[in-house]
This record gives structure tokens, C-alpha cells and sequence, in this order.
């Protein structure tokens, strides 16, 4: 990809992909940084040798995010070069009212706990356990489904306690995000990329407001 951006025309043979005479059809140039999105123990150290920067998924707590940014450490270590940043990718939910940022954030919540469903490996470590409730639902419905619909997720989320959000994402007011990301950043992120979530009584522009006061107040220390 870098020989592409930087303009050269070549043909390649890899184990997984081969190009016969390669070249883009459109401008580019060349040094624009590659992240590589990386969430298991190969990719990370993957992207530790070879990425120009990592994005990290689901890791709004130390206990997620610390050792996967030491997985990028190593890969790093082996290359012989410093380790590449670590963006933390993060749904946030964001509202004055903190009651419908944390809706909003368990209705989040049910589409990743059914995609993971019954294998949910951050409850144990975090003390963590699904209600028997919330259990049964996600067994009687049966294997995932790839939607974005929030129509298909909002069976659950009445049944996802508050505590099972955050080690995952962050919800609530302005001022407990920054307090979310100040514990994300301490934990070895050196930036977050945020899926920015619209809870009820929200817009797009009034959350994009609320989360210029959070990158404000991340940026003033």
C-alpha cells in the first residue's frame, strides 16, 4: 500500500494476496499513515512491527485496554522500533441527562454482548456476570444479527445493568466522560476515536457540543 501511495507501479505475490502490475487510478502521496484496527493478541502484535498507529476496540477500562497496548508493545520490540500510538475506539453516549446517555449506552451495549454471546470474556475479570434475565434473552434470541437497527437491540437493554457498560464504553454527562477517558488515557492510550451515540432528547450537533466540552476539558488537563 505505501508503494501504491507513493505512486509506484509494481506486481506483487503474497501468501494471501497477488497484484499482476499494480498501480492507482486516482492521486496520492505518499506517507500517509496506516492504523491498523487489531483486537487479538496476533493482530496486535502484528500492528506493533508493522502499523504506523492501532485502533483499539471495546476498552474503556485499564483492564481491557493495558494489555493489549503491552501486545503492541511487544510486536513493537521485536521490529526494533518505538511502539506506534494506540487510538482507544470508544461508543460514547453523551447527554446532560445522564439517565438517557446511559440508555443509550446499554442499547449500544446489547448488540456487542449478543455478538458475543454466551463467550462474553471482559465480565469475569471485571467481577462481572450476565443477569439471569438478560441471559435468557439473548439465549432465546437465538444467533446474532448484523444490523445497526436499534429496533433489533432494544429487547435487551432494559435487562443490561449500568455497571456492564463501562468497561466498554462511556456514557453519561460531559463531565463523567472526561472522567471515563482520563482513565482510558492513563491506561496507555495516546488517543481515543469516538463512535459518538445519540441518546433520547439528543441530536447530532447537540452531542457534537457536549463532546467539544469533553475534548476541552481532556486537552486543558
Amino acid at each position: 500500500i505505501r508503494r501504491l501511495w507513493a505512486g509506484e507501479r509494481f506486481t506483487f505475490a503474497g501468501e494471501t494476496i497477488a497484484w499482476n502490475d499494480a498501480a492507482l487510478q486516482f492521486p496520492a502521496r505518499a506517507g500517509i499513515p496506516i492504523y491498523l484496527a487489531a483486537d487479538g493478541p496476533h493482530t496486535l502484535r502484528l500492528a506493533g512491527e508493522v502499523a504506523d498507529g492501532v485502533i483499539v476496540p471495546h476498552c474503556a477500562s485499564p483492564l481491557i485496554l493495558g494489555p493489549k497496548v503491552a501486545l503492541v508493545q511487544q510486536g513493537s520490540e521485536k521490529a526494533g522500533r518505538p511502539r506506534p500510538p494506540v487510538l482507544a475506539r470508544l461508543d460514547v453516549s453523551l447527554s446532560r441527562d445522564r439517565d438517557a446517555a446511559v440508555y443509550q449506552g446499554r442499547l449500544r451495549l446489547a448488540r456487542y454482548l449478543w455478538s458475543q454471546y454466551p463467550n462474553i470474556g471482559y465480565l469475569g475479570p471485571h467481577g462481572l456476570a450476565l443477569p439471569a434475565e438478560l441471559d435468557r434473552r439473548l439465549r432465546a434470541a437465538g444467533p446474532f444479527q448484523r444490523t445497526q437497527e436499534r429496533a433489533a437491540f432494544q429487547p435487551f437493554a432494559d435487562a443490561i445493568p449500568a455497571e456492564l457498560v463501562s468497561p466498554i464504553a462511556c456514557a453519561g454527562t460531559p463531565e463523567d466522560v472526561v472522567a471515563q477517558l482520563r482513565k482510558v488515557l492513563g491506561a496507555g492510550a495516546d488517543g481515543v476515536m469516538a463512535y459518538l451515540q445519540i441518546p433520547p432528547g439528543e441530536t447530532m450537533d447537540s452531542v457534537l457540543d457536549l463532546y467539544g466540552e469533553v475534548v476541552g476539558s481532556l486537552r486543558a488537563g
